[in-house]
């Protein structure tokens, strides 16, 4: 099943789910492929069979995944909001956590976190517009 988590990654971002569960943007219509492959994702109840042509679209739990689709995302938010990004870096404290630094337009830092994850959706729901994204603390050791 899905988690809430990456359904509310996919709105952000404007993905959702074909027939096929396939990754798809709903702005552009095309099929969001990593590495010549799929990016796959169970939808309800249902799990999607995955093949050597398939990667599973899991991008609270495999960081791969979720460092494409944030940069995925940083591209599509540059064109639709005429706006740039030169960088973004990983900023570390004495805690082991991590945050995400992102230069451009409008300079954006996420919160740290223990759970690599979280600093990229983090930085994805601030530049969507999410006044309070403290939410995500609940999370933070229970994802990747």
């Amino acid at each position: 099943m899905i988690h809430e988590l990456t359904e509310k990654i996919m709105a952000n971002i404007g993905l959702d789910i074909d027939n096929d569960f396939k990754i798809v943007d709903q702005d552009y219509g095309n099929t969001i492929m990593m590495d010549k492959k799929y990016l796959k994702c169970s939808y309800n109840i249902q799990e999607p069979i995955i093949g050597k042509d398939d990667i599973l679209f899991n991008p609270i739990m495999n960081i791969k995944v979720m460092e494409f689709i944030f940069a995925y995302f940083l591209e599509k938010y540059q064109l639709l909001n005429q706006t740039y990004i030169m960088s973004y870096c990983q900023m570390n404290n004495t805690s082991k956590e991590t945050a995400l630094y992102v230069r451009g337009t409008h300079n954006t830092v996420s919160y740290f976190y223990k759970s690599d994850t979280l600093k990229y959706i983090d930085i994805i729901f601030r530049l969507s517009g999410y006044k309070n994204i403290e939410f995500l603390k609940k999370y933070d050791g229970r994802v990747r």
